[in-house]
């Protein structure tokens, strides 16, 4: 099934993924950077979703102050109208505390317990750290709305009228954005004076935020639309069913890969299978497997740049996606730069690209896998014993 996002939806989309600009910067430069590199987003992709200004924030949430931002987030106002986006980043790989915090902190939960909330819901303790960032850290020094909260701005902006309000996210941001949109309405009583404005959530690519309680509660009481590519890894965690798919989520291609990812669901299965997380509610898009590359590989391609060809025609966008350095290329393998060409799209100039790494084709059993060139027989068979010895025992490794 073709999709076919309307324009609110790219906007959406862009704006959640423009948050992540500014976790490249570490240091008292930071804020500055992320701001001018939001705006100068924002202005670069205007004909494809709209005029869209910053309103408030970014708010940079520190671990370590002199580290890079583990939570990023601001708003966005599109011109002339009531129509404002929450922007939250993903995952800050630049430093430990995202992705060991919050997104493995999935091995206890913390009760959801705001007005009207059904006993029993809960959301894990990673997220609850997250979203607690989110709401206490205001917006930093020197951007728009400089020292106000979140939800004190909300609060002010409703006096002008009634607010269209989305609550965006890609990777952890869409854990995050489903958690604080339901937030934000359990206590539209404190900021919507109003009385009429409106709360949506759109996540990308998130993994799981809550229990089933928590997920059904979400879904009837805020307008969900979020979407996940079924090739991407990151929205199989944590529901049990959906990890049980990662080991054989791209064939049997590779050997190695799907077997530690095998095992590493194994082990998460049995770390949360007394939580029953339950994704909200998603939409389905139709990821293609990428012929030559190994899962890792695939992993990080399915997660980010397969968004961009979903939400934008076949398109990767280059605000999206910048370099990590000014001086420093971007630069993808030339089997992914063919299927964005046969798909119909174009590569940036920005990105280079460059030869896929070596691989050779083994034979394990009766079945013949591509692994890296430079792994030898013995270093495959130790893999596979240290990974999953039953296999290796059923093979006669």
């Amino acid at each position: 099934m073709s999709f076919y996002p309307s324009r609110d939806q790219q906007a959406r989309y862009a704006i959640a993924m423009i948050a992540n600009l500014g976790q490249r910067y570490a240091g008292s430069s930071a804020v500055q950077n992320t701001l001018g590199d939001i705006k100068g987003a924002l202005r670069s992709m205007q004909d494809k979703i709209g005029t869209w200004s910053v309103v408030w924030g970014p708010a940079l949430y520190f671990s370590d102050p002199s580290g890079n931002p583990d939570n990023i987030m601001y708003v966005a106002q599109q011109e002339g109208t009531n129509n404002y986006v929450i922007g939250i980043a993903g995952t800050n790989f630049a430093n430990a505390f995202d992705f060991v915090y919050e997104d493995l902190g999935v091995t206890g939960t913390t009760p959801w317990m705001l007005l009207g909330a059904p006993a029993g819901a809960a959301i894990s303790d990673g997220t609850y750290l997250g979203l607690a960032n989110l709401l206490n850290t205001p917006a930093s020094a020197g951007t728009p709305q400089a020292g106000v909260k979140i939800m004190d701005f909300l609060a002010a902006e409703s006096k002008k009228g009634a607010l269209n309000l989305a609550v965006a996210g890609h990777s952890l941001g869409g854990a995050l954005a489903p958690t604080l949109a339901l937030y934000i309405k359990n206590v539209s009583l404190l900021w919507d004076a109003s009385r009429k404005s409106t709360v949506l959530t759109m996540p990308v690519a998130g993994p799981t935020p809550g229990n089933k309680v928590f997920a059904d509660y979400l879904n009837t009481t805020v307008t969900v639309d979020g979407f996940y590519n079924d090739r991407d890894v990151v929205p199989h965690v944590w529901s049990a069913s959906d990890l049980s798919e990662l080991a054989t989520i791209y064939g049997e291609t590779d050997l190695i890969g799907g077997f530690i990812a095998g095992i590493a669901a194994g082990i998460a299965t049995l770390a949360t299978k007394d939580f029953n997380y339950t994704p909200t509610e998603r939409t389905e898009l139709k990821g293609s497997v990428l012929l030559g590359k190994l899962y890792f590989d695939q992993a990080g391609f399915q997660h980010l740049y397969a968004y961009d060809l979903f939400f934008f025609d076949n398109q990767i966008q280059p605000a999206l996606h910048p370099p990590s350095t000014e001086s420093q290329s971007v630069q993808i393998p030339s089997t992914l730069a063919d299927a964005v060409k046969n798909a119909g799209g174009t590569i940036p100039s920005y990105i280079e690209v460059v030869p896929p790494r070596p691989q050779k084709e083994v034979t394990v059993g009766k079945k013949t896998f591509k692994v890296p060139a430079s792994a030898d027989a013995e270093q495959i068979r130790q893999a596979v014993m240290a990974t999953a010895p039953h296999f290796g025992d059923a093979l006669g490794l």
